[in-house]
């Protein structure tokens, strides 16, 4: 049996770290999502509404590759919103 030319080999362990790796585009969209989601929270004139959609999808869309803490915090915020009393705070 021949042995496989070393560029072969060389282009398939190069190709590797960037097929299985987590998206570096994809990590950072995530993050700044997860800031305007943050940064809507801080608004005092953002409806209820905006925050509830914003963190609805960050979790649909945005968890690859996030820190459990960062879901954890996503989840709470929308229970939160969602909540008996988000009913009267329309801001």
């Amino acid at each position: 049996m021949s042995r496989p030319p070393r560029l072969i080999i060389a282009l398939i362990l190069s190709a590797a770290p960037v097929c299985c790796g987590p998206s570096i585009r994809q990590t950072t969209r995530s993050d700044n999502a997860f800031i305007r989601c943050f940064d809507l929270d801080n608004d005092r004139s953002a409806r209820v509404t905006d925050k509830q959609r914003c963190w609805s999808e960050w979790l649909e869309h945005y968890v690859y590759n996030q820190y459990d803490d960062k879901i954890g915090y996503a989840q709470k915020r929308l229970r939160e919103l969602n909540g008996p009393e988000a009913a009267t705070d329309r801001r």
